[in-house]
C-alpha cells in the first residue's frame, strides 16, 4: 500500500476484515491469503499458493500503480 498521509510504501496486514487497514492508502499489489482464495486448489499448502502468485506477477504492473500514487501527492 502507498500511504498517502507519510508517503511512504508499506506492507499492511487486514486482519478481520475491517480491522489494521490503512485509511487514506493507494493498493499497489495485494495478496488475498483466507482460505477461500487457495484451499480449493492449494489445500492446506498457503505457502505454495504464495509462491505461485509471486511467479506471475507482472512488476511492470504494480510499478506503474506505485507511480501513479506518487504522482498524486507530488
Amino acid at each position: 500500500m502507498y500511504d498517502s498521509f507519510s508517503n511512504q510504501l508499506r506492507n499492511v496486514v487486514v486482519d478481520k476484515h475491517d480491522q489494521g487497514a490503512l485509511w487514506g492508502s493507494h493498493a499497489i499489489l495485494a495478496l488475498d491469503v483466507w482460505e477461500h482464495s487457495y484451499y480449493h486448489d492449494y489445500g492446506p499448502a498457503r505457502g505454495d499458493f504464495v509462491s505461485a502468485f509471486f511467479e506471475v506477477v507482472d512488476w511492470d504492473e504494480p510499478a506503474a500503480r506505485y507511480e501513479q500514487a506518487v504522482e498524486l501527492f507530488e
